[in-house]
């Protein structure tokens, strides 16, 4: 666990994200952001300048675009980490992760997780880029459920409940 105060997160980040870059050619930090969470933003995204597409595809996604799961990579030194965590640190309505994996790659790979079969069989949206969902969710998983989960990604960092601290959820 990474204890900081709210003041200091995006220097954590930024510090995440350079250690990632230097353990790898293509380690990078990444955001999700829960669009249905904050009706600002589907304006943020937008102002970013950084890459940024929903998780859904097709007719879905263009019916939940402004209610979707955001991927946004962000490189070292992006000022849109600072942006991000002005906005919303603490409205638990963003999650960041490292990984070597291209955006298409991750991408792939999260969206495997968008819907899930709840044991009466139903079919459910799981919204695991909530942090509130996602500190409960990966404590509770068992080794191999979070390796299934967690695949090319190294660590998910989030909110704590309380906002005064960065947890890091890695393998």
């Amino acid at each position: 666990m990474i204890r900081v105060r709210p003041s200091e997160v995006t220097a954590a980040l930024l510090e995440r994200a350079a250690l990632a870059d230097g353990e790898s050619a293509r380690a990078c930090l990444y955001a999700i952001l829960d669009g249905a969470r904050d009706k600002r933003i589907a304006t943020l995204r937008r102002t970013l300048g950084e890459r940024v597409e929903s998780l859904y595809d097709g007719e879905q996604g263009r019916d939940l675009a402004p209610f979707g799961p955001f991927l946004v990579e962000l490189q070292p030194g992006s000022k849109a980490i600072g942006a991000l965590v002005d906005a919303g640190w603490g409205l638990s309505w963003m999650v960041f992760l490292n990984t070597p994996s291209l955006f298409d790659e991750l991408r792939r790979h999260l969206r495997r997780f968008l819907v899930v079969r709840m044991p009466d069989q139903r079919i459910a949206y799981f919204r695991y880029y909530d942090p509130r969902v996602l500190r409960s969710f990966l404590p509770s998983c068992t080794q191999e459920e979070l390796q299934d989960f967690m695949g090319p990604i190294r660590a998910f960092l989030v909110e704590s409940a309380s906002g005064d601290e960065l947890l890091e959820f890695a393998i």
